[in-house]
């Protein structure tokens, strides 16, 4: 077959087959809502195993992702205002399937500012409060905190040394076996102590905190707008849920 041929029946498959790339980007896109809806089952299970790291990950490949999308996005709008007129010239048809196109891509982005959107954190700490229930000992680390003088590093974060043996023996091991990064006291409304167990990773923070059993759980706090002269500021807030009288566990709310 001659190259001419060649290219003819190379032309003749392209042509029958225009529609192929559009598939491909339509089944990418597809991917790609259901990895981002997916994701409170990434963040659960890594709350449940008290992992940020894991939590971080599924952050990183969801950025990914939605690269993929813009690109599909861009692929599509080319293919759309280019190649669709030349493969489909009934123009009632042409704008029927644009605008079907368009309205999957409007339902998409409003869905995700909605409450059926990915919950993110919330995922994240409703698996962390299971981990809580398993491996936090309420009883003996109330017991140890009531042995503390009630001014002791009142408000300061404590950062626990985890490659110092000699620092581990100035902790319980109902503290010491969770590994967290520090602990703090703070007050609740009754001026009691409570002790906060603190995790970071990246730029998120979550825990556990402890106070009397009769201690009101306080609601979830929401971040905060305030103005400093000509700055607009935001103070940080928690999401929180119960675990059992006078605990909880918080997760600080992202910017």
């Amino acid at each position: 077959m001659t190259d001419s041929g060649q290219k003819r029946v190379l032309g003749d498959i392209f042509g029958r087959f225009w529609y192929v790339p559009d598939i491909i980007v339509i089944v990418l896109l597809f991917l790609c809502g259901a990895f981002v809806y997916s994701l409170p089952i990434f963040e659960y299970r890594a709350g449940r195993h008290n992992d940020g790291s894991w939590a971080m990950g599924a952050g990183i490949a969801l950025l990914k992702w939605l690269l993929v999308a813009l690109v599909c996005l861009l692929i599509m709008g080319y293919r759309m205002a280019i190649s669709w007129p030349k493969h489909i010239p009934n123009g009632k048809t042409r704008w029927s399937l644009c605008a079907a196109v368009f309205v999957g891509f409007v339902v998409s982005l409003v869905s995700f500012f909605t409450p059926i959107a990915p919950p993110g954190y919330k995922g994240f700490i409703r698996g962390f409060r299971e981990y809580a229930r398993a491996n936090v000992d309420v009883s003996a680390i109330r017991g140890w905190l009531g042995t503390l003088d009630p001014n002791v590093w009142d408000g300061d974060m404590v950062f626990i040394d985890h490659t110092n043996p000699s620092e581990q023996a100035n902790w319980p091991e109902s503290i010491t076996s969770l590994h967290p990064n520090y602990i703090e006291l703070r007050r609740d409304s009754r001026n009691r102590q409570v002790l906060r167990i603190v995790w970071l990773a990246f730029d998120a923070d979550w825990g556990v905190a402890i106070g009397s059993v009769d201690m009101e759980i306080p609601q979830t706090q929401p971040r905060q707008r305030r103005k400093e002269g000509r700055s607009v500021l935001w103070d940080p807030g928690e999401y929180r849920l119960p675990l059992v009288p006078g605990v909880y566990v918080w997760h600080g709310i992202p910017h």
